[in-house]
């Protein structure tokens, strides 16, 4: 069971369903900027990790991978559909010189501002609230230990840290964008993930 401020839910995959080899499709929920925003985080990502390109484009998770139980991929596209459809596309203003890191596994990441995460974290939560029965997942960065983010670098070492903080620090930029699609993501343990649908916010 998960908590978080709206209730408990049985989100986490037990011990037992995560061992042996994993044939099942994983999923993840996101929103990606426009394109010359992507543009300058992947300029950035490449100064810092030498990386020409990458398999994912710029992106915020709104839910970490996760399997779908109970339900055909095409139903839960559907019901993801009905969720959000009269969600309207809103603002989200990121503040590029806001760069951090989660101390645990030193992914560097830029924050969205403070109004902008509650918004992603009201469709977290909407996404919990509506589609909780057919979805399990590994993660515990869920509920209340939701943390929206716009990764920089996976699993950074500390120089790679120092050096696109100070990229970052010499650029005062901020982006305003609209974000009017989230986009569902698939994949197979170990395979590269590809996109499965794009969910258009509002009718």
């Amino acid at each position: 069971m998960v908590e978080n401020g709206l209730g408990r839910y049985p989100l986490i995959l037990p011990p037992d369903k995560r061992e042996g080899i994993d044939e099942r499709m994983y999923y993840f929920l996101c929103v990606r900027p426009p394109k010359y925003v992507s543009d300058f985080i992947n300029a950035i990502k490449s100064l810092s990790t030498g990386k020409p390109r990458f398999s994912l484009p710029p992106h915020s998770t709104l839910f970490p991978p996760f399997i779908i139980e109970g339900a055909s991929e095409k139903k839960f596209i559907k019901s993801l559909r009905g969720v959000f459809s009269e969600q309207n596309p809103f603002s989200i203003t990121i503040t590029l010189e806001q760069i951090d890191a989660f101390d645990d596994n030193h992914v560097v990441f830029f924050k969205p501002n403070k109004l902008s995460t509650n918004r992603l974290r009201k469709i977290h939560f909407r996404f919990i609230d509506n589609l909780k029965d057919q979805v399990r997942t590994e993660s515990i960065y869920i509920g209340k230990d939701y943390n929206p983010h716009m990764t920089i670098n996976n699993k950074a070492p500390d120089e790679i840290l120092k050096i696109t903080h100070e990229h970052i620090s010499k650029l005062p930029l901020k982006f305003t964008f609209e974000i009017g699609s989230l986009y569902l993501y698939k994949a197979l343990k170990e395979e590269e993930w590809r996109q499965a649908a794009r969910i258009s916010l509002g009718r």
